[in-house]
């Protein structure tokens, strides 16, 4: 995920975190503790960016040391940052969250879309992961690049669990899993029980977080959407999309993928999966259902 960072964002999300918070005195000793332990305020605990992150929660040490940290803070008004702080998350906080990233579609399953909207009051499909849990580390409970939007579904499974797969880490991305089919019977196309989606990873640490988040068999609820895709495939013969630009010079198409797009009812780029969901899925079934064909394509 390509993450946004302004630094002008930055400061209004730590002005809303603090702003109008009446006891000055709970905010004075976390601010004390933040520099024992941390040698920094807790103004930087809270705009860590994602690298820095990573590296402050590594170089904690863990086991008793770390629960004695937690203590500490959570001794503070009754677990001031949050009790307070993060349950009272202010409107305009929740929206510079989800707006890190261009995404509208769960970052750790890519299947539900996540939104919000404003009427009366703003109201969100989505639940904030805290990705290092705010039981063991209370002082990260409201640091901007923690909380990271996902489905309700993904948030209640995940719990306080401790991934090493971190969304905002740019190292990470898509290639690093591959989604595939098994065909088990002669009626694939047809009957799920003679059909399997498979998914083969190329990173431990996403294995791992996908295997605690059930996300093989959760897409096999999918096994639908992936059929189609493979019955679309077949409707294909090489220079199909050429052909539909010749036949609509006007424009309607600017290039391969725009077609693809419409024919497979998804995004295909990796940089835009986050806009759809199953974006993933459709994309390397698409890819590997083609190939098997030996159909040639032209999509980024």
């Amino acid at each position: 995920m390509k993450v946004r960072i302004s630094e002008e964002t930055e400061e209004r999300y730590w002005e809303n975190t603090v702003d109008g918070r009446r006891n000055k005195s709970a905010l004075k000793q976390i601010d004390e503790l933040c520099t024992q332990y941390f040698q920094m305020p807790f103004h930087d605990i809270v705009l860590l960016r994602p690298r820095e992150l990573q590296e402050f929660v590594e170089d904690l040490s863990h086991g008793e040391r770390r629960k004695i940290i937690a203590e500490d803070f959570q001794s503070i008004a009754n677990n001031y940052i949050v009790t307070t702080l993060y349950a009272h998350l202010k409107e305009d906080n929740k929206k510079i969250i989800f707006n890190l990233t261009e995404d509208k579609v769960c970052p750790y399953c890519n299947r539900t879309y996540i939104e919000y909207v404003k009427r009366d009051k703003l109201h969100v499909t989505y639940e904030m992961d805290h990705y290092y849990n705010k039981d063991a580390y209370p002082f990260l409970a409201v640091s901007l690049y923690n909380l990271i939007p996902v489905c309700p579904s993904c948030n209640r499974i995940k719990g306080t669990k401790e991934f090493l797969y971190y969304p905002y880490d740019e190292k990470n991305s898509y290639g690093d899993s591959r989604f595939g089919y098994e065909i088990k019977g002669t009626d694939f196309l047809t009957n799920s029980d003679d059909f399997e989606i498979t998914i083969e990873y190329f990173n431990k640490a996403l294995e791992t977080a996908d295997n605690e988040l059930y996300m093989k068999e959760l897409y096999q609820t999918h096994k639908d959407v992936a059929q189609e895709i493979i019955r679309k495939c077949q409707y294909f013969g090489k220079g199909y999309a050429k052909s539909l630009m010749t036949a609509f010079p006007g424009g309607l198409f600017q290039n391969e993928s725009e077609i693809y797009r419409l024919v497979f009812e998804n995004y295909l780029d990796e940089e835009d999966f986050g806009k759809r969901p199953l974006s993933k899925m459709t994309r390397d079934i698409a890819d590997e259902t083609l190939s098997i064909l030996g159909i040639e394509h032209e999509w980024g």
